[in-house]
């Protein structure tokens, strides 16, 4: 256990990390895209498997699944490996962690700490044709887990992190970052993922829209929550309030009913941003090609057929 009973005293004598609130995680857009963890994690004795609905990413969980509350945990060990160059093995206190987290000195945060390790020991994911090797031009199947390990030694813990879990975050160009203090503000579980979501989506482009139920399918929403639109709009109206008031990332929400029962929802970036929004960055011929919009006409062809394809889109 890491309790630690002289919390005031340590106070006054540790050297607290101070989390600037532009400091920013680097994270794969893929880990945005699809969930990490779980806004309400319903699972039997068995754990949890869940699909996105074209069975291209495949989540389990062996233990109880990562809630929001791991969500913070997780950005914050990955915030200290991108602080000493991506390094695999992280060493922290438990006093440091739920300080820098949002939380505190008592039996139950450390508890919940330490469940909050085996929750992560325990997801497995698997993508299907998601991640581009330029070298053999073609898509590759990963599964993996997050982390390998973890080893508590007076008052200490290293975090072993997986090793292809962190290179696919450390050498992508296709990522967003993400803002560790903003993550903690999002309190509410759909908000949260909805925001991750957004983030990814809103690489390049100022406006998305998806169908109603396939965004309650990628957050996901499940049960009652996810299967009538009504249900589905109490949800995401209040998610994207608490956005606009806590991240950066300001939204309008257009709501474009089709039949009964169903909508599009369009999401804008409000024009303040897009007025201070860069210049779109050209992107190399291995990262236009991993684009999820390009990777099938894509798959097989030579470089200088996917060059032809970027001059016919004006990407060249």
């Amino acid at each position: 256990m890491f309790y630690n009973k002289s919390f005031i005293n340590l106070n006054l004598t540790l050297i607290i990390f101070s989390m600037s609130k532009d400091y920013l995680i680097k994270q794969h857009i893929n880990f945005l895209e699809f969930p990490l963890w779980m806004v309400n994690p319903i699972q039997d004795k068995n754990g949890l498997t869940w699909k996105d609905q074209n069975s291209k990413y495949i989540y389990r969980s062996n233990f109880k699944a990562p809630d929001k509350t791991d969500q913070v945990f997780l950005y914050r060990w990955l915030l200290e490996s991108q602080k000493n160059n991506w390094s695999k093995k992280i060493v922290l206190s438990g006093y440091r962690i739920l300080k820098d987290c949002g939380g505190n000195n008592t039996k139950w945060w450390y508890d919940r700490l330490e469940d909050s390790f085996w929750r992560w020991a325990g997801v497995t994911i698997g993508f299907k044709d998601s991640f581009y090797d330029s070298n053999k031009k073609e898509y590759k199947s990963r599964v993996f887990n997050i982390i390998d390990g973890v080893v508590v030694e007076k008052g200490k813990i290293e975090i072993t992190f997986s090793d292809v879990f962190l290179d696919e975050i450390k050498e992508t160009n296709f990522c967003k970052y993400i803002n560790f203090e903003e993550v903690k503000k999002l309190r509410w579980p759909i908000a949260s993922r909805l925001h991750e979501i957004l983030c990814k989506n809103f690489k390049g482009r100022n406006t998305w829209q998806i169908d109603a139920h396939k965004l309650a399918d990628k957050i996901p929403l499940t049960g009652k929550t996810g299967k009538y639109l009504s249900d589905i709009l109490t949800k995401i109206n209040p998610a994207i309030n608490r956005i606009n008031k806590h991240t950066s990332l300001k939204i309008n929400l257009e709501v474009r009913t089709k039949e009964k029962g169903e909508a599009i929802l369009v999401f804008k970036l409000m024009s303040e941003q897009i007025e201070n929004k860069p210049e779109k960055k050209k992107l190399s011929l291995s990262e236009w090609a991993n684009a999820p919009k390009n990777r099938t006409k894509t798959t097989g062809k030579t470089d200088d057929e996917i060059r032809a394809m970027m001059r016919k889109e004006k990407e060249l």
